[in-house]
């Protein structure tokens, strides 16, 4: 079971590029895990055959980063808690 490939009864998954995505078997099927941007081929092995897919990872394009509190003033030994939103081209929030 090479490039990451995991065993699923008689199915093997693999991903060509596990930098870019990674293949986990579940009880009936393989779940696809994005890593990094790129792309990577996902293939299923049966003694009866064989299968695949190309899938692309790319990043969403960034709208808006908003942090807050906008200003703050600290005394010394003052701890702050920032947080920052992230926004999307279509306005979803990126976690």
């Amino acid at each position: 079971m090479r490039y990451g490939a995991t065993a699923l009864a008689d199915v093997v998954f693999e991903s060509s590029d596990t930098l870019v995505m990674t293949v986990q078997a579940g009880d009936t099927s393989a779940w696809v895990t994005a890593v990094a941007r790129g792309q990577a081929t996902i293939s299923a092995h049966h003694l009866a055959g064989f299968g695949s897919d190309t899938l692309t990872l790319s990043a969403p394009l960034v709208a808006s980063v908003t942090v807050s509190p906008d200003s703050v003033s600290l005394l010394v030994t003052d701890t702050v808690r920032f947080s920052a939103s992230v926004i999307d081209v279509s306005g979803n929030v990126l976690t």
